[in-house]
């Protein structure tokens, strides 16, 4: 059942290749209902099924059950579109009323027991009729949602109440951030499509990128948006103007075209994934065909790509969104869980446990003081380390605790990147992820 992606050469030799020769297919979560987003919280993962609600595996995606139903918020049937896991380690989803089959309101369910209670959120921005999709959380704990084509809503992990904030104006297709900054990458109504971004929670907008940014004209698809190791892509597909992949360093705005081995595709990138070594894509080509390909290479190169991913729908697109659990990769169309067995660097994602972990870093992004924080107290002499993606140990000392659960290394010396903080401590050994910017 296991297919590294060495293989991928080899599938690419076949005129077409099915999903389950490149994914294999796990089970169907729910034979009711499409799946409409997936997440994981250290050994769970959670799936939104619109309708459906929201259920939750605890073996690696084979079996799965409900979570409690969610709450009324008012007329309709409640949905679930989007799901969020916080640094707090609550679940946040970002939902819908429905009315025979129709979003009527936008609405934001919060659990922070794993789903078993749940709190209701209705919203409402200009105009009404909301479609709450992704929902980013920010290092200060602000949270900022993608509402229907062109709206955007804010709020925090302290407050329950959601409001509009400006966007860049147009379609909004890609929605992300890096750090404090959120990115967006919009087909606006005047016809120059651009990327933007924003440090103040939406007040204000910024044209991004030193030497113009990678969409510059034509007609945005789709843009996933992603950082891995010490870069950050986007991915820009058009109907006018086919593109590709564009890289810039996490500290700088200058973009540079990274399409040796798809340039041929004419290529819409529809969704990216990263263990922060390796980075997985799908994408559609000028005729519809949906294709599957990897670099290990920081994207200087592609592999050659595997053509023959479901749609989602008939008719529809790719499939929408890849993820990296353990060492797997995952993914999902209409009402199938899929994976790649053992093709990611486990932690390397840099996802904390939570309330699983005993250790919590902050800040994360950190520039030079990494504070180091125990939930419980740690009563004996320990060790920590500092590692990068590679196993090698880059930083070490002596850690004595007693009833004090905080402590602060300096590591302004690291590059900018992804590194791990590991801690033996009382015999126990825990391990956490954090950025360095």
């Amino acid at each position: 059942m296991k297919k590294p992606l060495l293989l991928l050469a080899f599938f690419a030799l076949s005129v077409t290749v099915s999903l389950s020769q490149v994914f294999d297919s796990l089970t169907v979560i729910n034979s009711d209902y499409n799946i409409e987003d997936l997440a994981r919280k250290g050994d769970i993962l959670f799936a939104a099924l619109g309708e459906g609600g929201v259920m939750f595996s605890s073996d690696e995606g084979f079996t799965w059950n409900a979570t409690s139903v969610l709450p009324d918020g008012g007329f309709g049937q409640e949905g679930a579109n989007s799901i969020l896991v916080a640094s707090n380690g609550g679940l946040i989803v970002g939902g819908n009323l429905y009315y025979n089959g129709a979003a009527i309101g936008g609405v934001v369910f919060r659990s922070s027991d794993n789903g078993t209670t749940w709190s209701v959120e209705p919203y409402e921005g200009l105009a009404g009729y909301e479609k709450s999709e992704k929902i980013i959380e920010l290092p200060d704990g602000s949270l900022m949602m993608k509402g229907g084509q062109d709206k955007l809503f804010v709020s925090s992990l302290s407050n329950p109440e959601w409001t509009q904030t400006a966007s860049p104006c147009g379609v909004i297709f890609g929605f992300e951030h890096i750090g404090d900054i959120v990115f967006t990458v919009t087909n606006p109504s005047a016809g120059t499509a651009g990327t933007w971004t924003s440090t103040d929670l939406g007040q204000t907008w910024w044209p991004y990128g030193g030497n113009g940014t990678p969409v510059s004209g034509g007609t945005v698809t789709i843009a996933p948006i992603l950082q891995s190791s010490n870069y950050k892509y986007i991915g820009i597909g058009g109907a006018y103007d086919l593109k590709g992949v564009f890289r810039s360093g996490v500290n700088d705005t200058l973009w540079q075209e990274t399409n040796n081995g798809i340039d041929n595709f004419g290529i819409y990138p529809i969704c990216m994934a990263t263990d922060n070594q390796t980075i997985w894509m799908v994408f559609q080509d000028a005729g519809g065909g949906c294709y599957f390909t990897s670099t290990t290479d920081f994207a200087d190169n592609w592999e050659t790509p595997v053509m023959g991913m479901l749609l989602q729908g008939v008719g529809g697109p790719c499939i929408s969104k890849m993820m990296v659990f353990k060492t797997h990769l995952y993914t999902f169309a209409n009402k199938s869980i899929y994976r790649i067995e053992n093709v990611a660097s486990p932690l390397s994602t840099g996802e904390i446990g939570y309330k699983n972990n005993p250790i919590e870093l902050f800040p994360n992004p950190v520039s030079n003081q990494l504070n180091i924080k125990f939930r419980e107290p740690v009563d004996n002499y320990g060790k920590w380390e500092v590692v990068n993606i590679y196993g090698q140990i880059l930083m070490e000392g002596q850690l004595t605790t007693g009833s004090n659960r905080l402590t602060t290394i300096n590591v302004g010396q690291l590059r900018p990147g992804f590194y791990l903080f590991k801690t033996s401590t009382g015999g126990k050994i825990s391990v956490s992820g954090f950025f360095k910017s």
